[in-house]
């Protein structure tokens, strides 16, 4: 894929924006599609960045592709601090013990990238506290992003091949392109990729409750701009309304272990589908030619999009072999 000139980027997530951006950067051109649809991964999301204390989460395979994509989210960020743009981030990150049990099974797991602290009165079990590691707002990121690479709003219907051309029916008309990337999440079992969406739930809460990215039982706690993020729920399923249970264990959650507030005001109510495949998908699509599909990240997305973008640039400029990640047949 070599020779393309002009590419079409479907979905405007995180991942899809930063694949458009790098492409722009190349000096092609970019057309970037988004159908605003409800229950984007990306506006729901935590926006953490911890590879290594989060890395239960990630497939061993991409542990170390991780620990790459946290390192090129610096080069992102002094590029957003030199457009003058706040994408709210916040450096550390900790995993706070509920008992003595889970303490020492955190103590036995604390890498080298992390530390064992146990003078905060809030987590008298200790936590695992990690310097490197922090957390973004990723509304912001996409403002940022947005702000390098325009965002046509249109739903891509259908994709197919006319010789070397690859055409899109959009609710705003036909497009064409040399090229195409698949960025668009759970959507992209529509164009014959196998994801599932995994739906989390999150709240954000008026004031700032925490001073990091805070992990502790069954959910964390993420300082915001002014309010806090607390999340999540995860259920199978493609619903995108937000749900009064979820809402109350949300909140149960935040007066378990944060007792001294007594009444917090609800800014928003977030859901989001997390596109889930055994492990991320960075690959020419399995039938269509010239089209490259970049979904699957599940709950990593935000950390995973530098990586992810990368990739996608070594295969147009075939620097590298064919795929990684999941094969579709």
């Amino acid at each position: 894929m070599k020779t393309e000139k002009h590419v079409m980027v479907v979905g405007a997530g995180i991942v899809g924006s930063m694949i458009a951006v790098q492409l722009l950067d190349l000096g092609w051109q970019v057309t970037l599609l988004d159908a605003g649809f409800a229950g984007q991964a990306t506006r729901a999301s935590g926006g953490m960045l911890a590879p290594t204390s989060e890395a239960h989460s990630l497939p061993v395979s991409w542990r170390e592709k991780a620990q790459l994509s946290l390192q090129l989210w610096k080069t992102w960020l002094e590029r957003f601090e030199r457009m003058g743009l706040d994408v709210g981030y916040i450096s550390s990150l900790a995993h706070a013990a509920t008992h003595l049990q889970e303490a020492e099974q955190f103590k036995s797991n604390l890498q080298s990238a992390g530390q064992w602290t146990e003078d905060n009165p809030e987590h008298p079990h200790g936590m695992a506290f990690y310097s490197e590691e922090g957390s973004l707002d990723p509304v912001q990121v996409l403002r940022a992003l947005h702000a390098l690479v325009p965002v046509t709003q249109a739903e891509v219907k259908r994709l197919w091949e006319d010789g070397h051309t690859i055409k899109a029916d959009t609710s705003s008309g036909e497009l064409q392109a040399d090229g195409a990337v698949l960025a668009c999440g759970a959507w992209s079992n529509r164009f014959g990729i196998p994801v599932q969406s995994r739906q989390g739930q999150a709240l954000l809460l008026e004031g700032e409750h925490v001073d990091h990215a805070t992990y502790k039982g069954r959910g964390y706690m993420v300082p915001r701009q002014g309010a806090t993020y607390v999340g999540a729920t995860e259920i199978d399923t493609w619903d995108t309304t937000p749900t009064h249970g979820a809402r109350s264990t949300l909140l149960a959650y935040v007066q378990q272990h944060k007792p001294d507030l007594q009444e917090v005001r609800v800014l928003d109510h977030k859901v989001g589908l997390r596109p889930l495949l055994p492990e991320p998908m960075i690959a020419p699509h399995p039938s269509l030619q010239n089209v490259l599909v970049a979904t699957g990240h599940h709950r990593n997305g935000i950390l995973l999009a530098p990586v992810t973008a990368q990739r996608v640039m070594q295969l147009f400029m075939q620097e590298s072999p064919p795929s990684y990640g999941v094969t579709v047949h």
